[in-house]
This record gives C-alpha cells, structure tokens and sequence, in this order.
C-alpha cells in the first residue's frame, strides 16, 4: 500500500465524517429525519429540501458549502481508494 495516498484517504475519511454528522444534526435541530447507519439517501434528500426551503440566504449558502464538502471528500474518498490500491 502507498502511504502517499493512504494518508490523505484517511483525512478525507475523517473530514466526510465530520460534515456527515454536522448535516444530522442540522436536520435533526430543524425537525427533520435523519438516520446515522442506514437510510442515508433519505438523510441526503431531506437535508436537499431543507436547502431548498431556507429562506435565509446566508444559511442556504452555508447548508450549499456543507453539502458540496461533504459528497466532495466521499468522491475523493472513493478515488483515493482506487489509487492506494491500484498503485500497490
């Protein structure tokens, strides 16, 4: 395993983790359902309409930010997992 690629997997692992638990909460504070180990679609949709019907246009931008994070690092994740095991 290259550690040039394993390492920042981790970090990605860790950041997608953190902004997952941070858009549970949100949802959570705002009265939505929000499920930690299954259901995650359903998380993701219901954090989508909590975007679409926030009219505060700071708040949108900033659930906009925390979204775009979040399937970002999981793309990144799932790439750097092909490379780290790709370039064995």
């Amino acid at each position: 395993m290259n550690w040039i690629f394993f390492i920042p997997t981790v970090v990605l692992a860790f950041i997608g983790n953190f902004y997952w638990f941070k858009i549970i909460a949100i949802l959570e504070t705002n009265g939505y359902k929000a499920y930690l180990f299954w259901n995650q679609w359903e998380t993701a949709a219901n954090f989508i309409k909590l975007i679409r019907q926030t009219e505060n246009k700071k708040l949108k931008s900033q659930y906009k930010v925390d979204l775009y994070v979040l399937f970002g690092s999981f793309l990144l994740f799932i790439c750097g997992i092909f490379t780290s095991t790709l370039s064995i």
